[in-house]
């Protein structure tokens, strides 16, 4: 996401939500990290391509949708309770 859409998306969903987001992305990458996944792996547990969950970790794209929520749990062996965990707001 390059900074004009970043500042458009914080403008239309707000700061708290966004930062939300990308700490959400963080844990994605450190509980997959954490199994010895790597995005391809997950990619093909998940059913979401890898440059789709690479933008979900890095923050590039905030915007999650439940489906992609529950598939990435499912990949990883988690409930989503487990990935909410540890995200400060």
């Amino acid at each position: 996401m390059n900074e004009r859409d970043k500042k458009d998306f914080v403008h239309k969903y707000g700061r708290p939500f966004v930062k939300f987001s990308e700490n959400l992305g963080k844990e994605v990458r450190r509980l997959r990290g954490s199994k010895n996944m790597t995005l391809e792996m997950c990619e093909e547990k998940a059913g979401i391509n890898w440059r789709q969950l690479q933008r979900i970790e890095t923050g590039e794209r905030p915007n999650w949708n439940l489906h992609n929520l529950f598939m990435i749990c499912k990949a990883l062996d988690i409930q989503p309770a487990e990935l909410f965990k540890n995200i400060k707001l």
